[in-house]
């Protein structure tokens, strides 16, 4: 436990807490862009990216890019409120990264790498965060940098800085509202009644606070924890005790708070989430549930042999100490920690692991608050050549640990798992050692298999971006430990921002997207040079090449639509062939789509990739005809896929039947 606190702690230390902050920030971002993958590793993320780019170009959010996700699909045949209530995901991450959408068009480079960036920035900005309540708390300079290095480096977060998930959006707001609890705790313990500066740590901490809400639901588990924090820990020592009545005023505000935010989540589609509709429908799915693995939900975070936090984090075996020595401090991280299991094995059972991720995404927001729990163990190792040593030693393990999520693709585990057996993904792979991801990413490092990241498969350019970022991180560790080096710490800033979005510049010929695909390319042009207002473009289909080349490259003013992804079964090929029924032959989502599309859309562009599956048999072109009268036909040709098609149908605005 920290030997002082107090509230102007940057006294202390001649070297100040600002600029160690910053080159903290510059070190995490720098080794977070050095890890860079760009690839997505689940549909979450497709789902998630599809909301901020629709967002940023078309208006309101919308799901046309993934219209062919199954989860999509399914929500049509909801009723229209639980539709919405499903549809709505928490509107931060969108929000808040549709700048840098923004920022790809007006640089002219890819809109998925870009955003790609932006978990970078927030899991850096989050292990600033760490430190800044580490050295709020009363800790040294030394401990609160190995607490916020060993939370930056040796915890789930390092990979999550690769991904698009909203948990590391969570985690940044939730740990400034820890900030601002804290920040309440120190001036509640040095002055005097109410005051300007207690009053603008509190709005800071309800700011904070509501844009954690709006990025995860999960993170209103924590707000009623930490303002019972502030008041077991915020009172002087010759304070006397708080009556009940004062807590009133307190109880009322949040009262009138908690019913106009209701109102307003009612009465705003994009608020859905927040509705007491939707919290009731949360209830009733938990009341009605079964909950067979609920025991097994609340034990394996803690001890399964493939999904124990303290296999994907061993640092935090340190936090468990900090619990059993120092519980007074840290009870809160660990209460929260085991709301947030208790929250999982109630909703999801069966599903608690939370399927593709690097250990347990959900567990991700309670990382700051368990980093934090660690510092008294840690401050008193610090003190000691022997526990030097000890920390040194369980953030290398910790560290390695993360780098088997980062250089082998974590999306490749689950597919070959699924492949084999898909039940072996709920059962054995949680309980038997021999089939966990950790397991399979240490064969895939040693069999020699390619590294996920984004450096590996850009050539030169790739080969540039790891020696910046690699010069650096070395600048920025050394100048965390050389005080007559603190004038590096501006040109440093700038330097890791232009590099980070220098990324998808230097990246833009991945593979992944498609860059040099000439037949993708001339489609796009064909269409940016002819397109009119209210024109769509139709993408056969999701998840295909062609689908991860609109996202990433699409013109910001061209509206389109991914088609859902349909295996081609040979007999079905052969029936159509023979009745030349294309109705029959569509699925009926891609039915009612177009439906949909020509009693809406004067113009419909059907783009038609000689290498996704069914494309050569031309059944969509086939049914538009019948209600639509075709333009203009282009043919593209690209080395090894085939020929891919784009037609053009001019459709008047009419019902049909």
């Amino acid at each position: 436990m920290a030997r002082t606190v107090r509230l102007n702690i940057s006294k202390r230390d001649s070297w100040g807490d600002f600029p160690t902050a910053c080159l903290l920030f510059i070190l995490l971002v720098s080794v977070y862009g050095l890890t860079y993958s760009g690839r997505f590793i689940a549909d979450d993320e497709h789902l998630l990216m599809s909301r901020t780019l629709s967002l940023a170009f078309d208006g309101p959010a919308n799901d046309w890019r993934v219209y062919g996700n199954s989860r999509i699909l399914a929500y049509q045949n909801l009723p229209e409120e639980l539709a919405i209530r499903a549809l709505e995901i928490e509107p931060a991450q969108a929000f808040f990264s549709a700048p840098l959408a923004w920022l790809a068009e007006v640089m002219q480079v890819g809109r998925v790498q870009m955003l790609f960036t932006f978990n970078i920035w927030v899991v850096a900005a989050c292990g600033t965060v760490v430190y800044c309540t580490a050295r709020l708390q009363g800790y040294s300079r030394r401990t609160a940098l190995a607490v916020a290095l060993l939370f930056g480096l040796g915890t789930t977060v390092w990979p999550s800085s690769r991904t698009y998930f909203r948990d590391p959006l969570a985690m940044l707001f939730l740990s400034l509202a820890w900030l601002f609890a804290e920040t309440v705790i120190v001036i509640k313990r040095q002055a005097e009644g109410i005051s300007r500066r207690l009053a603008a740590a509190w709005g800071g901490f309800a700011l904070a606070s509501l844009l954690g809400a709006l990025s995860k639901n999960t993170v209103l588990i924590a707000l009623p924890l930490l303002p019972l924090m502030v008041l077991v820990r915020g009172r002087r020592t010759t304070a006397k005790a708080v009556h009940w009545r004062s807590l009133l005023p307190f109880l009322a505000l949040g009262v009138a708070l908690i019913t106009a935010w209701s109102l307003l989540a009612s009465r705003i589609e994009s608020l859905a989430r927040f509705s007491p509709a939707y919290y009731f429908s949360v209830l009733r799915h938990v009341l009605a549930s079964s909950h067979g693995h609920f025991w097994e939900a609340l034990a394996a975070p803690f001890f399964s042999p493939a999904k124990s936090i303290f296999l994907y984090a061993p640092v935090l075996l340190v936090s468990g100490i900090g619990l059993v020595r120092h519980w007074r401090t840290t009870w809160t991280a660990w209460l929260y920690t085991a709301l947030l299991v208790v929250a999982q094995g109630l909703f999801y059972d069966s599903n608690w692991w939370g399927h593709v991720n690097w250990g347990l995404r959900y567990l991700l927001p309670a990382m700051p608050g368990l980093a934090l729990a660690a510092a008294p163990v840690l401050d008193r190792w610090l003190e000691k050549p022997g526990g030097i040593r000890l920390v040194f030693t369980a953030g290398t393990v910790s560290a390695l640990v993360q780098l088997l999520g980062i250089l082998a693709p974590v999306h490749q585990y689950y597919v070959e798992m699924a492949m084999r057996d898909p039940a072996i993904l709920s059962t054995g792979a949680l309980w038997d050692a021999g089939l966990s991801p950790l397991t399979w990413h240490i064969q895939w490092i040693l069999s020699g298999a390619p590294a996920d990241l984004a450096i590996s498969r850009s050539g030169w350019g790739g080969f540039f971006m790891a020696a910046a970022f690699i010069v650096l991180s070395a600048l920025a560790l050394s100048a965390l430990f050389e005080n007559r080096r603190s004038w590096l710490t501006v040109p440093h800033l700038a330097g890791v921002t232009l590099l980070i979005l220098a990324m998808p510049f230097f990246y833009r010929g991945d593979p992944l997207y498609g860059y040099g695909r000439t037949d993708f390319q001339a489609a796009r042009q064909v269409i940016s040079q002819t397109q009119r207002v209210n024109d769509i473009v139709v993408v056969k289909s999701y998840g295909s090449p062609a689908w991860y080349f609109w996202m990433n490259w699409a013109d910001a003013g061209t509206e389109w639509i991914s088609l859902p992804y349909d295996f081609v079964v040979p007999s079905e090929v052969e029936k159509y062939n023979f009745d030349q029924d294309a109705g029959a032959f569509l699925d009926e989502s891609t039915v009612s789509l177009f439906h949909d599309l020509i009693q809406s859309r004067p113009v419909i562009w059907l783009f038609l990739p000689g290498d996704s599956p069914g494309a050569s048999l031309g059944i969509e072109k086939t049914w538009l005809e019948q209600y639509c009268s075709p333009g203009t036909e282009w043919e593209f040709e690209s080395e090894n896929v085939g020929v891919s098609q784009l037609y053009e149908f001019h459709c008047p605005v009419m019902v049909v039947p």
